[in-house]
């Protein structure tokens, strides 16, 4: 046997060896690769359901629906790849930018998306609306914090990618938009002593004084200060 074969033969041993340590890890991280884009799926499907039960009659709906498919394609694409780095890396930087221009497209959705005005000679009607736009907002806001932590997870991964360690990313909740002072009740005005009429109108030179509830013997009155708008019994 010659020296040439002895050390192929050495060389091959060598090689195995550091296989033998290496492969672990890399199950390992293939594993961790395989989690995280299955985990980026499972959320980008869920953003799709959001977005189709928080935009309602938002003129964004169909932009929305598309640009949530198409995070959903995109992240599918990533996971089919997840073995392979060099073709992962794309996938995630295109992931990055989709969800970042998503972020903002739901904030000004959510912006223009919101309660309408409600009368406020009969605020009480618009108790379920306020309900069901307070619902809808806080939709919103999950979807807003659904796609910080997909950002977050995806910079996450990308800094794994590239041997450097991952920058912090704090994810805090999307403020409330203030609904409830379009829908505040308007001062009541005090009631007219029992001689008075129980509607009184203003001149029209008056300010409007806002909702009026006024008793009358056994019956509410109620008015806006200028014309009568119903009554109903106590009995």
């Amino acid at each position: 046997m010659n020296a040439t074969s002895v050390w192929k033969r050495r060389g091959s041993a060598v090689v195995l060896v550091v296989l033998g340590f290496l492969r672990p890890a890399l199950a390992d991280h293939a594993v961790d690769l395989h989690v995280a884009t299955s985990a980026l799926c499972e959320d980008a499907a869920q953003l799709c359901w959001d977005v189709r039960r928080a935009a309602g009659p938002s003129p964004h709906f169909k932009r929305l629906y598309r640009e949530a498919h198409e995070i959903y394609q995109i992240a599918g694409a990533a996971k089919r790849v997840h073995h392979s780095p060099a073709a992962l890396r794309p996938k995630l930087k295109h992931l990055c930018r989709e969800l970042h221009e998503f972020r903002e497209l739901v904030e000004r959705a959510r912006l223009e998306a919101l309660a309408p005005h409600v009368p406020t000679a009969a605020p009480y009607c618009g108790t379920s609306l306020w309900l069901a736009e307070r619902q809808r907002n806080l939709t919103w806001q999950v979807i807003a914090q659904r796609v910080d932590r997909m950002h977050a997870m995806v910079e996450a991964l990308l800094c794994a990618l590239d041997r450097r360690p991952a920058v912090p990313r704090q994810i805090t909740a999307t403020p409330p938009h203030p609904i409830a002072p379009t829908l505040t009740v308007p001062p009541v005005r005090p009631a007219q002593p029992p001689h008075a009429d129980p509607v009184q109108h203003a001149h029209h030179g008056d300010a409007d004084p806002g909702l009026t509830v006024r008793p009358h013997g056994r019956r509410i009155v109620i008015g806006d200060g200028r014309h009568f708008l119903f009554s109903f019994s106590l009995d």
